[in-house]
């Protein structure tokens, strides 16, 4: 008999690939039900607590891969799609209830303020995750986010979200008083953070490319939730080294409350005529989930959708990302040579709001 791994002891067994959609949908079904059911217990350890979450977790995980399958009947894709933003935000919005149930008893905060609340990846270079929970999405991106791709549906990878997640809201509706105790209790992380985004410019000089130095705030989820928190945060950035570009995605109701003197702020559209422009703060840069290769010709930087299982061809002229246009040979903005989206705005034609 073989003796279990610490990986499988944590996570369970390795499940067999290409599981039946049917299979896959009714497990789904079930542990959404019980989340939805799940209140939230005393633990021991957080260790323990992001242990008993394990099981959603895998369901979730699952359930996003069925919908990046190469192939894949198109009903049973869409709806795969229309169930992931729900479980996925209700399996956030349940470990963020743990968390703050067992905050006077845990190090939750000290934990969320560690230096891992900065991330770093070839492809994000520095960057903040956040919950997928803090969005407002729209009927197309909920399901087809980027979140729900690779790594980043990983249990790991979504408790290291809410955890920031968690931080954000801590500020947002804290005192001046818990606010400066998260200030603080984030000094050293900040200081990781604007030295890792140094280090990164270096390494892309070292390459034969000249680029500001930057930090992606929530590459996955939206900061622009937790504005005052936001903006307090790429202040002391910008204290450190007003060199480092603090940037911003975001398609959020309250991104109008984004300072952009101190964010480069990337508010995204999704064609002409989306009711979302009026949202868009004075400042900020319009640009375009082009999804099915819709290009919106009026914003200055057309996305193309770039999954796993699929990439889209352009319809349309407009400017396009040239990451997401040929993911294969530029999988990196450095790599594109290409820093469109970290500099700041510095003329944006007036629009009207409908």
């Amino acid at each position: 008999m073989k003796k279990e791994t610490g990986s499988k002891l944590i996570w369970g067994r390795r499940r067999p690939p290409m599981r039946p959609p049917d299979g896959v949908f009714e497990e789904a079904s079930q542990e959404t039900a019980l989340l939805i059911a799940h209140a939230p217990i005393e633990h021991l350890s957080l260790p323990i607590l992001r242990q008993s979450f394990v099981s959603y977790s895998r369901s979730y995980f699952s359930l996003a891969a069925l919908t990046r399958r190469n192939v894949l009947c198109e009903d049973v894709r869409q709806d795969g799609l229309a169930r992931l933003f729900k479980m996925r935000s209700l399996l956030e919005i349940k470990l963020l209830a743990e968390f703050l149930y067992n905050s006077a008893r845990l190090p939750v905060l000290h934990e969320a303020t560690k230096d891992s609340f900065f991330g770093k990846s070839k492809k994000q270079g520095i960057s903040i995750r956040y919950a997928l929970a803090s969005c407002v999405p729209t009927a197309t991106c909920g399901g087809r986010c980027y979140a729900h791709d690779g790594r980043d549906r990983e249990l790991l990878h979504i408790y290291r979200g809410v955890l920031n997640y968690y931080v954000g809201l801590e500020f947002e509706c804290g005192s001046p008083e818990r606010r400066r105790q998260i200030l603080g209790l984030l000094s050293r992380s900040i200081d990781k953070g604007v030295e890792a985004a140094l280090v990164d410019q270096a390494s892309a000089l070292l390459e034969g490319y000249n680029r500001l130095p930057r930090i992606r705030f929530s590459h996955v989820g939206e900061m622009a939730a937790t504005p005052e928190f936001t903006n307090a945060l790429a202040l002391e950035i910008k204290k450190r080294d007003p060199q480092v570009q603090c940037v911003i995605y975001t398609r959020h109701p309250k991104a109008k409350l984004l300072d952009t003197n101190l964010l480069v702020v990337n508010f995204t559209l999704e064609g002409a005529g989306d009711i979302r422009e009026k949202f868009v703060p004075n400042g900020a840069r319009i640009v375009n989930s082009a999804w099915d290769g819709d290009i919106n010709e009026a914003a200055e930087i057309n996305f193309l959708e770039h999954h796993v299982e699929k990439s889209t061809i352009a319809k349309g002229a407009g400017s396009i990302c040239p990451v997401t246009a040929n993911h294969k040979a530029a999988p990196s903005c450095d790599s594109a040579l290409c820093q469109k989206c970290f500099v700041p705005v510095t003329v944006r034609m007036s629009r009207k709001h409908h």
